[in-house]
């Protein structure tokens, strides 16, 4: 991690194997698979507290999941909801085929990913994040050290400038891609995923 804080525009991973950790995959089936077992493994237990915890899935007819990779999330959610008539597995082909979903995006594309979504909704529509959120304060807790380790680990990986952030960050996110409305609901008190809903041209 020191050559990180040294020299933050090549990854670690970079350095050590010639090529980016998502091209590497690409490229070694038995390496992707493990990981796609993995991303699976971890994404079945957290949607199920997910949908558990969270109703704001009920009316929306049209889902699209950003950055959905094998759209096993989208596929859980329209098995629970069969008001979701249509739903888009958005993302780049080979990422749909096969690759992991690596939310490691820097400040700027957070920014044009959001206003991006706030451009393409309808009156009325919401764009629904999930995410860890770091702490305003750091501190000697299991959760803020799996946090900043998760940070730890986009930055050696996958981005260098990529990290999580506070939920005053996200809020100010939504607000300056021009949403009306910020609203968060804690699904895991342990490892802080959210889902904060951005409603588009009315307040609720």
């Amino acid at each position: 991690m020191g050559k990180v804080v040294e020299d933050p525009t090549v990854e670690p991973f970079k350095k050590a194997n010639g090529e980016g950790a998502i091209s590497y995959y690409m490229k070694r089936s038995e390496t992707l698979d493990l990981t796609q077992k993995a991303l699976v493994g971890i994404t079945l237990p957290l949607m199920g507290d997910i949908l558990d915890s969270y109703n704001g899935f009920h009316g929306i007819e049209t889902l699209v999941d950003v950055g959905g990779s094998s759209g096993i999330t989208l596929q859980l959610i329209m098995q629970k909801y069969p008001n979701v008539q249509k739903g888009i597995n958005f993302d780049l082909p080979d990422m749909v085929a096969w690759a992991p979903n690596i939310p490691a995006w820097i400040d700027d594309e957070c920014f044009k990913a959001t206003q991006n979504c706030y451009k393409a909704l309808p009156v009325g529509g919401k764009l629904i994040v999930c995410d860890p959120v770091l702490p305003k304060l750091t501190n000697e807790s299991q959760r803020t050290k799996s946090l900043l380790g998760g940070d730890i680990f986009i930055m050696t990986m996958y981005r260098t400038k990529g990290k999580h952030k506070t939920e005053e960050q996200f809020k100010e996110l939504g607000i300056s891609a021009s949403f009306s409305h910020f609203h968060v609901v804690y699904v895991d008190p342990y490892m802080p995923i959210f889902t904060n809903e951005l409603y588009v041209g009315f307040e609720v």
